[in-house]
């Protein structure tokens, strides 16, 4: 999907299908249409692309004599109509994607990275008692998302943070015209860490609720609003270091090469799937922050204190530092 900054009508009119690319000199692409020819200048992919600028006139399907591609009728009513509900949400965005800076996960080997990444995903359970605890609620998944954020808040040292999400219904919502329209969203994560667990979750519960109440935005926003340029780039060239995915079943997750790692947590909270990239994460590291998850998790069901007192130590880890502490 590209965005087109210039349109030129021409006088001339070809004699080819509506839609067909006539000629492309430099960065203006004649199209022929039901009348006269046009000029599309200044082509653009949109942000979540997976080629840059640079790459727009190597891809088969913007090569002269090939048909770009058209809506039909009820994918255009339905983009009219979501147009019409999300603009008055756009500046929302706008802000909250200006406020986004990249999350180091300290556990990523970048140094490494190979050329082609390949995807392993890797199930973890729920501890009973904490699940019981989560399905108290109205929305173990909420729980257990809660419960995701506040590790990777502990991990990297961050009280507060954006992170990319995905909602279950977001392909029904968008059904046929999904590639226009972000598929991850910004949830903004802010964590008090002298309240308890419950607490955190009900606040994460209400910004997830609003976000999703915004309805998302389309891909060519950033292009748009001059402040958000800037990570224009960096959004293409670059998959999400970080992913959360909200799914009715485990089933459900859409892809698995959108980031480098993903939560994806279905609404019943009773298993996470961890998708990762091999290229920046190994088995071992897994399993090592899986292991400190869990033992969040039974911490979350054991104590009724402040987040801060929690722990994301692996047993492993434990038992080293008391060794430690035993040598000292």
């Amino acid at each position: 999907v590209l965005t087109v900054t210039s349109v030129e009508i021409l006088d001339t009119t070809s004699d080819k299908a509506p839609g067909t690319i006539v000629s492309i000199d430099n960065d203006r692409v004649q199209v022929s249409s039901q009348t006269q020819d046009l000029v599309l200048s200044k082509l653009r992919p949109l942000p979540g692309s997976h080629y840059s600028a640079d790459q727009l006139y190597t891809l088969p399907s913007l090569q002269v004599g090939q048909q770009l591609g058209s809506l039909n009728i009820g994918s255009s009513v339905l983009l009219n109509e979501k147009m019409v509900q999300l603009a008055k949400h756009e500046s929302f965005w706008a802000k909250r994607l200006a406020m986004q800076e990249v999350i180091e996960i300290p556990y990523a080997q970048r140094a490494v990275k190979k050329q082609n990444s390949e995807y392993q995903c890797k199930s973890l359970d729920v501890p009973t008692a904490t699940l019981e605890l989560f399905q108290q609620g109205d929305n173990p998944g909420n729980q257990l998302t809660t419960a995701v954020l506040l590790y990777i808040s502990r991990i990297c040292d961050l009280e507060s943070f954006n992170v990319d999400f995905r909602y279950n219904n977001f392909a029904s919502t968008y059904n046929g015209i999904q590639n226009l329209f972000a598929s991850c969203i910004p949830l903004r994560v802010e964590f008090d860490y002298q309240q308890t667990f419950s607490s955190n979750s009900k606040a994460c519960k209400n910004e997830i609720e609003l976000c999703i109440s915004k309805l998302g935005y389309g891909r060519d926003l950033v292009l748009r609003y001059p402040q958000l340029r800037s990570n224009y780039e960096h959004r293409i060239k670059q998959l999400s270091p970080l992913l959360i995915e909200r799914v009715s079943t485990l089933s459900d997750q859409l892809t698995q090469d959108d980031s480098e790692l993903k939560f994806v947590i279905a609404d019943d909270s009773a298993q996470c799937q961890w998708v990762y990239d091999t290229a920046i994460y190994d088995d071992s590291t897994i399993e090592l922050m899986q292991a400190q998850f869990s033992a969040l998790l039974i911490d979350i069901e054991e104590k009724n204190c402040r987040i801060a007192e929690l722990s994301v130590l692996s047993p492993q880890e434990k038992q080293t530092l008391l060794l430690q502490l035993n040598d000292t």
